[in-house]
């Protein structure tokens, strides 16, 4: 008999199983996919009385659930924008200038969106490790992963992210004006772009705020003074994906050495040493 009740559960469980099966191939195609995120539902009836602090929880997991972090939104723009703090210091041999920056990315995914007038929040903060974050690189940062610090992301209700984070980059350049030295005026162009993701799926632009820059005026410690800076996108393509193309940012940095230092180390002495040994001309042969 236990052998008879086994064997009958096993029929019935099969059974199951091949219904389901059945039932989903036959299901059309559009019930099988996963559907769009169109922002986070009502704020439950229960936490109307509760805090801030529990309407911000209960936000946050209704925000994360069914968010899948490898998969971009649709239609989605990534804004950069970098805040050039100082030059701190350059390397002519190696070629490398020491920037410090806030790297500044934007981007809107109307999955996050809420209503305020439901939930009486303004702003949230979320982790960028739970969640898509824009395909940005630099490309000729050896350390620029490293070098910035990880920071949480805000959150607007419109969906909207503001990504900033502090780091200190070591930028690959190739310097021009070095022959004026102490005097010159140099340039270094830092070089932005996807890795992964082409225009088609991630275009990349300025920040329409700020034009994709800011100069803190602040700078008069400095061993180099940043004079200007300038913005250009071009989309690239590359011999291996020769139909995809990648919008690139080229910021180029024009900076002068600040040559006090060398004008009372360097230039006065010299100067003063020449003048003195003029004075040998004026002296009598016989002294």
């Amino acid at each position: 008999r236990r052998d008879q009740s086994s064997s009958g559960m096993l029929r019935h469980l099969g059974g199951l199983l091949l219904g389901s099966a059945l039932a989903a191939a036959s299901a059309p195609a559009h019930d099988l996919l996963p559907r769009p995120r169109e922002g986070v539902g009502s704020m439950p009836a229960n936490l109307t009385n509760m805090s801030v602090r529990d309407k911000k929880q209960a936000l946050i997991r209704q925000m994360l659930e069914n968010h899948d972090p490898r998969v971009p939104p649709d239609n989605v723009t990534a804004e950069v924008s970098m805040m050039f703090d100082r030059i701190q210091e350059t390397d002519m041999q190696e070629g490398t200038a020491s920037i410090v920056v806030w790297f500044r990315l934007i981007w809107t995914d109307p999955g996050f969106a809420w209503n305020t007038t439901e939930w009486g929040i303004n702003k949230v903060t979320l982790r960028t490790s739970q969640i898509w974050t824009p395909d940005v690189v630099f490309y000729n940062s050896p350390n620029a992963e490293d070098a910035l610090a990880t920071m949480d992301a805000h959150v607007s209700p419109d969906g909207s992210f503001f990504w900033s984070r502090p780091g200190h980059l070591k930028i690959l350049c190739n310097f021009e004006g070095l022959e004026n030295f102490p005097l010159d005026e140099l340039t270094c162009v830092i070089k932005v772009a996807a890795w992964f993701l082409d225009r088609d799926l991630q275009p990349i632009k300025t920040w329409h705020k700020d034009g994709g820059y800011q100069i803190n005026g602040e700078n008069a410690f400095q061993h180099y003074h940043l004079l200007d800076v300038s913005v250009t996108q071009r989309d690239e393509n590359f011999t291996c994906c020769p139909d995809e193309f990648y919008p690139t940012l080229y910021y180029k940095l024009k900076f002068q050495r600040a040559w006090s230092f060398y004008k009372e180390k360097l230039i006065a002495p010299q100067v003063a040493a020449a003048s003195v040994s003029w004075l040998t001309f004026w002296m009598h042969p016989e002294v």
